[in-house]
């Protein structure tokens, strides 16, 4: 999560939805509202670690029990092929790192065209956009 001089990881070819579904804590898709980097403390010599933060409002899950709007921790590795940024809808894996859900570095998140296989494999997720109260029709 920290930047560090250790090379990123040669990532394998991701697996079917089914199969990556069942390695990751949760798997939706929404909406991102923010993306930005954050410096953390210092802690010694150096330059300062930082950790890449993407803020999701997710619309629909296969698995997990995200909230409305949910803030995620990018792995320093993972932007060599996810990058998510405002206004774009992605498809998400993520992972529970110490407590804090995070986007890995080898992970299947890619960005939501419509026909991602995905919808095809796993049906339509359960939806998060609660329906809006109709006003009452006078009789």
């Amino acid at each position: 999560m920290t930047a560090a001089a250790a090379p990123c990881p040669d990532c394998a070819k991701p697996g079917d939805p089914k199969s990556e579904r069942d390695k990751h804590a949760l798997l939706f898709y929404g909406t991102v509202f923010a993306a930005r980097d954050s410096t953390l403390p210092r802690s010694g010599n150096g330059p300062a670690p930082y950790i890449h933060l993407i803020g999701i409002r997710p619309k629909g899950v296969w698995k997990g029990q995200p909230s409305k709007e949910l803030l995620l921790v990018l792995d320093r590795c993972a932007p060599r092929k996810v990058d998510p940024q405002p206004g774009e809808t992605w498809i998400l894996y993520a992972d529970s790192v110490n407590g804090v859900p995070t986007i890995p570095a080898c992970t299947r998140s890619a960005l939501f065209e419509g026909s991602n296989d995905e919808f095809v494999a796993l049906g339509q997720p359960k939806s998060l956009v609660v329906p809006r109260a109709r006003k009452p029709t006078p009789h």
